[in-house]
């Protein structure tokens, strides 16, 4: 994400705001409608812009804890006397020579000044890490700002009960905490599963990171897009209860399993399974029963877990998996009293129609949903009037 894109991003939001000519105030979200009559959520972009921005700080900042200030590179002129050949008068020669001036701390908080005389190869190596330096410190200060103005947006939408009112900074943190275990899941996840059949994993992105498919790459870029930062094929241990018909005693079993996608938002964690050959009969078998077992522990599509369904991989659209991911970014529950009946936690990926979830699963994704309904949000926007 560069600079300009985050600039960009918000002028256009206010430009929206100013061109459609509403009787709008910029003191409350509102769902803008688009030329095609599509709403725009103005509160889950501000909060993909913001989870972007904290992102891109993060990167930043990694990158200058591994660069010293090469602090000021200065120039100065040196004289060198000489004796020409077949002279007896000697000669001055005067030439420019490189020099970097750094501070040094002393252990009793004493600053002194050093300074180097400067090879021109070695002038060249600073000189370039010096304008790298001075331009990733130009960029987190804007970064900074970006981020200082649409928490103000954000923000400034909300109530002013202080139940209602979000803490940014520890939001802030937490977004923090999850890029770290995203890293350490992806050296595990190379170190284990990868190793044991690199053969699998014949896709990857601009980073190396590896994935099984072309549809499982394009999901992660989604997640990316939407500011979230998702680990990829965790362990999860789902424990479950075995009944022998004959016998009629109960046995306790577990199973391990490796979700596609984890990730945590607003103190919420979630799971993103993607199940792209539905129309393949014992794919959907194993897919089915999977996504029984998920209920029945407590993991419930629409609630923390979304299932991306396809009937054939090689026909996907994207635009269903980056709005649920959006709403996952606000902080919305998919789940409504009125939206139960149409499953909003199976998001289809395709309008090949040629599979549907068996009755025995709907009903107990239905039932298992109901207490999971969505709630008013706390912030003002046109959708807590309607309802």
């Amino acid at each position: 994400m560069s600079i300009n894109i985050c600039k960009s991003f918000i002028w256009e939001i206010f430009y929206s705001f100013k061109s459609m000519k509403y009787n709008i105030c910029m003191t409350y979200f509102s769902d803008l409608p688009l030329d095609n009559s599509a709403p725009v959520d103005v509160y889950a972009l501000l909060r993909t812009q913001y989870l972007t921005a904290i992102k891109t700080k993060k990167e930043i900042e990694n990158h200058l804890i591994g660069m010293a200030d090469p602090g000021e590179i200065r120039f100065y002129k040196k004289k060198v006397r000489y004796m020409p050949k077949g002279s007896s008068t000697p000669r001055t020669y005067e030439y420019n020579c490189h020099y970097i001036r750094e501070k040094i701390v002393t252990d009793d908080n004493k600053v002194r000044h050093i300074t180097h005389f400067l090879t021109n190869s070695k002038y060249e190596e600073i000189k370039r890490q010096s304008d790298l330096y001075h331009f990733l410190s130009s960029q987190l200060e804007d970064i900074k700002n970006i981020i200082q103005r649409v928490k103000k947006m954000i923000l400034s939408n909300f109530y002013h009960h202080p139940d209602d009112i979000p803490d940014l900074c520890e939001e802030e943190n937490m977004a923090y905490e999850e890029i770290r275990r995203t890293e350490k899941n992806r050296n595990l996840h190379k170190t284990n599963r990868y190793a044991w059949s690199p053969e699998k994993y014949k896709c990857a992105n601009s980073n190396n990171d590896v994935f099984m498919s072309r549809a499982e790459l394009l999901i992660h870029d989604a997640f990316m897009h939407c500011g979230l930062t998702p680990q990829y094929e965790t362990k999860l241990k789902i424990d479950y209860t075995v009944t022998d018909p004959e016998l009629g005693n109960v046995t306790e079993d577990s199973r391990i399993f490796y979700p596609d996608f984890k990730c945590s938002c607003n103190g919420k964690t979630y799971y993103i399974e993607y199940f792209g050959m539905m129309n393949d009969p014992e794919y959907y078998n194993d897919a089915c029963k999977k996504i029984e077992k998920y209920i029945k522990n407590g993991i419930i599509p629409g609630y923390n877990m979304i299932a991306l369904c396809s009937g054939d991989s090689s026909a996907i659209q994207m635009e269903p998996a980056v709005q649920v991911l959006r709403e996952i970014v606000s902080g919305r529950n998919l789940l409504k009293r009125e939206n139960l009946n149409s499953l909003p936690g199976i998001i289809r990926l395709d309008t090949l129609n040629n599979w549907s979830l068996p009755s025995k699963i709907k009903k107990l994704l239905i039932r298992s949903s109901q207490k999971f309904v969505q709630k008013n949000h706390k912030y003002k926007s046109s959708e807590k009037w309607i309802q």
